[in-house]
């Protein structure tokens, strides 16, 4: 492939990580939203989770949820986890029908991007966010 060719997938390849990173975004406007529904002293809890050192939104209402489903906080998590893993498996599946390629193909055109551009995702989608 030549440099126009790369240069092609690898903004395909970045567009479908923008829209991850939208997907993203909505899971966690609907985890906020749960949050606000949730019982106050659920809330509550959480706030005071989140003021603990170290302990962000997402790992308070984890926790929070560990203990509403009565499962171990690992278990949460591993939910969490497998949802975080669905996302970047439907980038990964988008991206490979969308270019037409195999599992094997998409792997070794994301490592030449990677290795070829100089680029960086943060600095694309900071601009992508000021225009």
């Amino acid at each position: 492939m030549d440099h126009a060719s790369h240069q092609e997938v690898f903004v395909d390849h970045l567009n479908e990580v923008k829209r991850a990173k939208e997907r993203i975004e909505r899971l966690e406007q609907a985890i906020d939203a749960g949050i606000v529904r949730a019982p106050k002293h659920l809330q509550q809890l959480i706030a005071a989770l989140q003021s603990l050192r170290g302990v962000a939104k997402i790992g308070a209402a984890t926790l929070v949820t560990a203990a509403v489903y009565s499962v171990h906080r690992a278990t949460a998590a591993r939910w969490v986890s497998k949802a975080h893993a669905a996302v970047l498996d439907g980038v990964r599946q988008a991206l490979q029908s969308r270019l037409r390629v195999t599992k094997k193909e998409l792997s070794s055109i994301l490592r030449l991007i990677g290795s070829q551009l100089d680029i960086t995702l943060d600095a694309y989608l900071n601009g992508a966010r000021q225009e």
